[in-house]
């Protein structure tokens, strides 16, 4: 069951996801996010995998009934927006902080959180590498995100997932970050901002037209 996101037939990459030839269907469903890379504190051990990659996230587009996102607009939006639009952008930062070398941080006027200009370019190019994604179309998927996230192991989830081994650490980490951008002065970009493969708000437009 639900074999389009367990035992998918293919896994999409970042550039198959984005722009006017996209694959990804503007429609309402489930997706999932394999890694052939596991940040190192994520717990390895019993993963689904897919050909050599790790299951680790699991989300729905849209979230209610009264939204029209689509399956499109949000993986797109996980590719290529910024941590303050994306929750799977904002944990995935956060693990990388180490390796990536960018840490959370305000930024405009305070009111949000990224990891700057530079730092998101080196998250696209990390995604771009080892991010993969499939999905499932689903007219009502916040009415089975719970049954298809608590049975299995998807440590990068939060809602829906307190018995996840990895949960309270998970937690903890966006906490701490969040706490220390906070405390931070807010960062002044001198960086142009990253350069934009599609315009994000025009993607339920090109979906009308296919």
């Amino acid at each position: 069951m639900y074999d389009e996101l367990f035992k998918p037939k293919r896994l999409y990459t970042r550039m198959e996801c984005i722009g006017h030839d996209s694959h990804v269907p503007a429609k309402p469903g489930v997706y999932a996010w394999y890694f052939d890379c596991i940040p190192t504190l994520v717990p390895g051990e019993n993963l689904h995998k897919v050909d050599g990659s790790s299951l680790l996230y699991l989300g729905i587009s849209p979230s209610r009934r009264e939204s029209a996102a689509t399956l499109r607009r949000r993986i797109s939006m996980h590719y290529c927006n910024n941590a303050s639009g994306s929750t799977l952008r904002k944990t995935l930062g956060i693990l990388l902080e180490r390796k990536l070398g960018f840490p959370l941080h305000r930024v405009g006027n305070g009111d949000r959180m990224t990891f700057t200009n530079k730092g998101e370019q080196a998250l696209d190019k990390w995604m771009d590498a080892h991010a993969r994604v499939c999905w499932m179309l689903h007219p009502w998927p916040w009415e089975i995100e719970k049954s298809l996230i608590i049975p299995h192991n998807i440590p990068l989830n939060l809602e829906h997932n307190e018995a996840n081994a990895f949960h309270k650490e998970l937690e903890r980490l966006r906490a701490s970050a969040t706490a220390h951008a906070r405390d931070m002065d807010v960062f002044t970009e001198t960086e142009p901002r990253r350069p934009r493969r599609i315009d994000i708000n025009k993607i339920a437009k090109i979906g009308k037209h296919k």
